[in-house]
């Protein structure tokens, strides 16, 4: 089921209404660097045309003197729910010209490149399209090129265009996704999970949640209940709504699923695990880790140097050692209070005395002294 919310105005400065800066460039826009991106030599330039834009003050106007040019605009995100999307622009050129989308991952990495067809030589301005495409599993970005195309490069000759009003329309579809502690749940513990959707379903009382066993055997149903919709600061919206699904009353120990359903849209959970003492043995070490990582005054291979090595000058002038301890939370300043130190030290003893067996497994150095107790 496709929702018919269309985003019209999601590329900015695609008029080119703002002109140029005191450095020729166009806000938001730049020349599309990836020689891989077209076949051929990428040569030419680009300036701003007022003399007969398709709309408004201005229009960009692209030239071409090797076999091709382009021009690209920065990043806009692909939300999951991104169903398709179609590139659009007005064109007025004296050569062929080509509009395209360039699909990147989370690392802003090209993941594919979609191109319209090509739109042949027109002296008047005309309304083209690029589309409608589907975004590439995992996609987290796309960006708009507009290509320019010269046949006669080998006669010595330029090719040019001007381009205006451009924008990227999407159509969403309807979107769910369970969220679940990825580490596991305790079995007499707490156990939530949330299921995000982009739509708010048109029979509320629709909405389940079950969790299935290894097995696919049902262990528990449940409702789930709408929170409504986040906002971030200056109330920016999160576009989710989000259900809460509560199965504390579940104990049962295992591998589990959870699956919902919302109207017609059906979801599931990756799986998760119910486990007693869970949380703090799949946990334990990795904060010791963190704290070895944190180590003042010792050169941790791989994060940092030897540091705070001057501790410390009292306000008389006098010196005392007092090299060593943990840096505080994380930012690399020096701990120096009451429960700095001593607490980490009272923490990390309390722990190995408290499971012995779990910690004596991890010695990182191979001194036979387990990593807890070499770091209290």
């Amino acid at each position: 089921m496709t929702l018919r919310t269309v985003q019209t105005d999601c590329i900015i400065n695609g008029n080119f209404e703002m002109g140029v800066d005191s450095k020729g460039r166009f806000p938001y826009w730049n020349e599309e660097k990836d020689r891989a991106f077209m076949q051929g030599k990428r040569d030419g330039r680009f300036e701003l045309d007022a003399t007969a834009p398709g709309e408004g003050k201005g229009s960009l106007q692209v030239t071409a003197v090797g076999d091709w040019f382009a021009f690209t605009s920065i990043h806009y995100p692909i939300w999951e729910w991104t169903d398709e999307a179609v590139l659009q622009a007005m064109v007025c050129a004296d050569t062929d010209t080509r509009l395209a989308l360039v699909w990147v991952n989370s690392g802003q990495e090209v993941m594919r490149v979609n191109f319209g067809d090509v739109v042949r030589a027109a002296p008047a301005w005309r309304h083209t399209t690029a589309g409608p495409f589907r975004p590439p599993e995992g996609a987290h970005g796309v960006r708009p090129v507009l290509a320019v195309l010269n046949g006669d490069r080998e006669a010595g000759n330029e090719a040019a265009a001007r381009f205006d009003a451009v924008t990227l329309c999407t159509t969403d579809r309807r979107f769910a996704r369970v969220t679940v502690n990825q580490v596991g749940y305790e079995a007499e513990g707490p156990k939530r999970a949330f299921v995000l959707t982009n739509f708010f379903p048109d029979k509320p009382e629709s909405v389940a949640f079950g969790i299935l066993d290894s097995s696919g055997r049902s262990v528990y149903e449940g409702t789930l209940v709408c929170k409504g919709r986040m906002t971030g600061e200056k109330n920016a919206d999160w576009g989710w709504y989000f259900w809460d699904a509560d199965f504390s009353h579940l104990v049962e120990e295992g591998e589990c699923q959870l699956r919902a359903k919302i109207g017609k849209t059906k979801v599931a959970s990756p799986t998760f695990r119910i486990d007693r003492n869970l949380l703090f043995l799949e946990t334990a070490h990795a904060n010791v880790d963190f704290f070895f990582v944190q180590r003042c005054g010792f050169e941790v291979p791989g994060w940092h140097a030897a540091c705070h090595l001057d501790c410390a000058k009292l306000p008389d002038g006098t010196h005392r050692d007092l090299n060593g301890g943990w840096h505080s939370a994380g930012d690399y300043n020096k701990l120096n209070w009451e429960y700095g130190d001593g607490g980490v030290f009272y923490a990390l003893v309390n722990a190995y005395q408290a499971t012995p067996k779990h910690f004596e497994q991890f010695d990182r150095d191979n001194t036979g002294l387990c990593d807890i107790l070499d770091e209290a």
